[in-house]
C-alpha cells in the first residue's frame, strides 16, 4: 500500500504523537485493507483476513427432502395471519442442527461462507439453492453469527436418478 503525503497528514491528524514511520508501517503490515475517507478517518474497507493455511472449514452432508425447505414453502400461516414453520422442515432443521453439533462449526468466527451442492433426481424438484433461508437461519441460530455477512456460494446441482437427493453444505472461515 502507498500512501501519498496528504494520506499521510490526515493520518497524523487522527493519531496525534505517533511519528510518519510508525503510521506508514503499521499500515503496511497490517493484514486489514484499510482506506482513508474524505473526512481523513481510517477505516477497514474488508475485515483481516486470515492466513490461508488457518483456515477451518465443516463439510455436512444431508438428505433433502424437497421443496418443504425452500424459502417459500417453509412457512405455514394461520387463519389469524400468524406465521409458523412446518412441521416437516422444523424436523430437517432439527437433524441439521445436530449435525452441526457434531462438526466444528461451534467456534467460527465471521464472516463466514457458505457453499452449497447438491444431488437430485431430476430438474424438476431441483430448488434454487440460492433461496435455502432455512439452512441460513438454522446455521445463524446455532453459531449465533448473523446470516446477514454470510458469503454465500452455490455450485451447479449434479442430476442422478439412481441416488436419494442429498445436500452438502460447506462452512468456510474466511
Amino acid at each position: 500500500m502507498s500512501l501519498t503525503p496528504d494520506d499521510l497528514n490526515r493520518l497524523r491528524f487522527q493519531f496525534p504523537g505517533m511519528s510518519q514511520d510508525t503510521l506508514s508501517s503499521n499500515l503496511k503490515t497490517s493484514t486489514a485493507r484499510r482506506q482513508i475517507s474524505k473526512s481523513g478517518r481510517v477505516e477497514d474497507v474488508i475485515p483481516a483476513e486470515r492466513p490461508t493455511g488457518d483456515k477451518r472449514h465443516a463439510v455436512i452432508k444431508i438428505q433433502y427432502p424437497g421443496c418443504v425447505i425452500t424459502v417459500n414453502h417453509y412457512l405455514g400461516r394461520m387463519k389469524n395471519g400468524n406465521v409458523f414453520v412446518k412441521r416437516e422442515a422444523q424436523e430437517w432443521a432439527d437433524e441439521l442442527t445436530g449435525l452441526l453439533a457434531q462438526s466444528t462449526v461451534k467456534g467460527f468466527t465471521e464472516p463466514i461462507k457458505v457453499s452449497i451442492a447438491g444431488v437430485f433426481r431430476n430438474t424438476r424438484e431441483t430448488p434454487d439453492l440460492h433461496g435455502m433461508k432455512l439452512l441460513y437461519d438454522t446455521i445463524q441460530r446455532y453459531t449465533g453469527l448473523n446470516d446477514r455477512y454470510y458469503k454465500t456460494e452455490t455450485e451447479i446441482p449434479v442430476i442422478d436418478k439412481t441416488v436419494k437427493p442429498e445436500l452438502t453444505i460447506t462452512i468456510t472461515e474466511v
